[in-house]
């Protein structure tokens, strides 16, 4: 199960490539079509498969990304099955999203330089990372209450 998919155009691919190895790099795994489809599977069955079960949903939001069917079809169903789902800007200001993207904080990297664009990445994976890690501590509270339970003398 992906910690995050990443939607995005082919004209993306590469950022949506360098943001996924970022992921990686620090513990999170992503699903991004064009490296992580295993050649003669049913791509489309794959793709919705990947989506439901992220838990966070990344959108290149490009100009030109934002025109591609694809994005939009999974940007619908991250937002039907109520994902959470972060908009990435930077040809673009967060107020000229469609609709249905207008409502999500948007990670706006307008203007910046390389140096700045990339601290904010990083706090953006740091704060994916610590969520992921908050996740796992109340499963394992949860997993430590269900078995005392069980174990607990019927009386």
């Amino acid at each position: 199960m992906p910690d995050v998919f990443i939607s995005c155009s082919e004209t993306d691919i590469q950022i949506a490539a360098g943001l996924k190895n970022r992921l990686a790099g620090n513990g999170l795994s992503a699903f991004l079509y064009s490296v992580s489809l295993v050649p003669g599977k049913p791509w489309s069955n794959e793709i919705r498969a990947q989506l439901n079960q992220s838990n966070v949903v990344i959108v290149l939001a490009s100009r030109a990304g934002l025109t591609s069917d694809f994005v939009k079809q999974e940007v619908g169903g991250a937002i039907f099955q109520g994902k959470r789902v972060v908009p990435i800007v930077w040809d673009m200001a967060p107020e000229e999203l469609p609709g249905f993207l207008k409502e999500y904080h948007a990670l706006d990297l307008r203007g910046n330089d390389l140096a700045t664009i990339a601290s904010k990445v990083d706090q953006f994976v740091d704060g994916l990372v610590k969520d992921k890690q908050k996740q796992l501590v109340a499963l394992a509270v949860m997993l430590a209450f269900i078995t005392i339970l069980a174990l607990a003398p019927k009386s």
